[in-house]
């Protein structure tokens, strides 16, 4: 017998280990995971690890990311320090004046003149001694009979609540225009004005040579008109 008759012989019998041996079919998950090809088996692994990576990345990102401001609230800003009056920016300083009275103020009007059945008159507001004010940008103005009956009445022109610097160098003009008047005429006629609705009213004396301020009748259906310009600055003499 030879040396390859003897191999043969050798293979085709069972071995004491394989004596009783019945083949048992393996579970299906078993089955399955033999049968997978190692390269899917290597891809799912790899899959499996990227996908780690990337949770572990968001995770220290979201850590590490500024705290966002809850729904519907503004973020909250950190103030800049406010510099101080060293280190040469400039800051708001109150004026120092207080508002204009009565008292501190000299009102004078023009001769009143006529045009187109109107009569008007400017005038002039000052300061009535060296001390400044502030005086508001809207003045109530009327027409008075020589007994204090009312006319007519009207505010300036300008904004409401404004304030205007009164001082030595500066004073103002002021328009008045009054038109249409169709009633009884009334006796002593004049113009006064006040600076506020709590104030006393400031009589301004019509001045020699005028126009009568009353003026003629256009229409009965129309009513009376008094018509103010906004105050207007104009320099010290």
């Amino acid at each position: 017998m030879s040396h390859e008759d003897l191999e043969r012989r050798l293979r085709s019998e069972p071995s004491r280990h394989d004596s009783g041996y019945h083949a048992v079919p393996l579970p299906a998950s078993l089955v399955a995971r033999e049968r997978t090809p190692r390269v899917g088996r290597l891809a799912i692994l790899l899959t499996t690890v990227v996908a780690g990576a990337a949770t572990a990345m968001i995770v220290i990102a979201l850590l590490g990311a500024p705290a966002e401001s809850p729904v519907g609230q503004e973020p909250v800003a950190t103030p800049l320090p406010i510099a101080s009056p060293e280190s040469g920016v400039p800051s708001a300083t109150p004026s120092g004046t207080g508002a204009c009275a009565g008292p501190d103020l000299a009102v004078t009007a023009e001769r009143w003149g006529g045009a187109a059945g109107s009569r008007g008159t400017t005038l002039s507001i000052a300061p009535a001694g060296a001390q400044a004010c502030r005086l508001p940008a809207q003045l109530e103005v009327r027409m008075t009979t020589v007994d204090g009956g009312l006319l007519i009445s009207g505010l300036s022109s300008g904004p409401a609540g404004g304030m205007l610097p009164l001082d030595a160098e500066t004073r103002y003009a002021l328009g008045v225009a009054w038109s249409n008047w169709c009633g009884e005429r009334p006796d002593g006629a004049h113009l006064e004005l006040r600076l506020r609705p709590a104030d006393a009213w400031i009589a301004v004396e019509t001045p020699a040579g005028s126009t009568d301020p009353v003026p003629p009748c256009l229409g009965s259906g129309e009513p009376t008109s008094l018509s103010l310009t906004e105050l207007e600055a104009q320099p010290a003499p």
